[in-house]
């Protein structure tokens, strides 16, 4: 018992050291401003104004701050770690004041970021957490928190975001999510969540085809650098790989999100470059 108690404390201790972000979570952070700089700069803003610069950080930040709440929600309710309420508590606040910052410099984008944290709260916490549900983590993952990063950054632009562009993030996000509960079946299943119907995958498969080929037709038409087009190629081969099952877990597809980050990196460099 005294072993077991040990061990206990040692996983509280090691979650609380890493401030409840994984090192798989740190690459797909840099997702957030991507996406946010996509919608920015489809629109016509510019990607090197003061309150771009500040909008793409607070974003950062703030979704640095909701996937800590999603794992500490995850870690309480699916490992039983006894871990301290007033970190859950610190996050929510802490989201909620960058919601607060942001709206200093625009309202829409502040409203935009408050949006999304009241998702990410409905999706991991009591008593809602959706995320127990395979169609609400599609809902969420898939479709909102991707359509509210890219209208955010269209608010910084003249004009909206070209429906194209709406088209392929989101696409490209419901192809992704569902990847993701299809594969999470078992896991899903051993906590008592609904998982992933049979036969999802051709659903998954179909809206990656699609964001793929309107990302394409996007840099093509010059909405997007059209350097993105070897973006979208090395992105396609990653999807083929993940789709094919020739991964034993979802761990080990995440070993090539650090390629995401490196190619989010260029990619925010390039249309940095290009706004100019």
């Amino acid at each position: 018992m005294e072993t077991s108690d040990h061990t206990h404390t040692s996983n509280i201790e090691r979650a609380e050291a890493i401030w409840l972000l994984p090192s798989h979570r740190l690459p797909v952070l840099l997702k957030t401003p991507a996406i946010v700089a996509i919608g920015c700069f489809s629109s016509g803003g510019n990607l090197g104004s003061p309150q771009t610069i500040a909008i793409l950080t607070l974003s950062t930040f703030l979704w640095a701050a909701l996937y800590a709440l999603n794992e500490w929600t995850d870690l309480r309710e699916e490992q039983r770690l006894n871990l301290p309420l007033w970190q859950s508590r610190l996050l929510i606040f802490t989201s909620l004041f960058i919601c607060a910052l942001a709206s200093a410099y625009s309202h829409y984008a502040g409203l935009l970021l408050l949006l999304m944290s009241l998702g990410q709260m409905i999706y991991c916490l009591n008593p809602f957490r959706v995320k127990r549900y395979w169609f609400g983590a599609l809902l969420l993952s898939g479709i909102i928190n991707p359509a509210l990063r890219l209208e955010c950054g269209g608010t910084l632009g003249s004009h909206s975001v070209p429906a194209v562009l709406v088209i392929c993030v989101i696409s490209l996000h419901i192809g992704a999510a569902t990847r993701s509960r299809c594969t999470l079946r078992k896991r899903d299943s051993s906590f008592g969540y609904h998982t992933a119907p049979g036969g999802l995958e051709l659903f998954g498969i179909l809206f990656t085809i699609i964001g793929h080929f309107t990302g394409i037709m996007a840099s093509v038409e010059g909405i997007l650098p059209h350097i993105f087009i070897i973006f979208l190629a090395g992105s396609a081969l990653f999807s083929c790989y993940a789709w094919s099952n020739k991964h034993r877990s979802i761990s080990e597809l995440r070993r090539g999100w650090l390629w995401f980050a490196m190619v989010a990196v260029i990619a925010l460099g390039v249309m940095a470059i290009v706004s100019k």
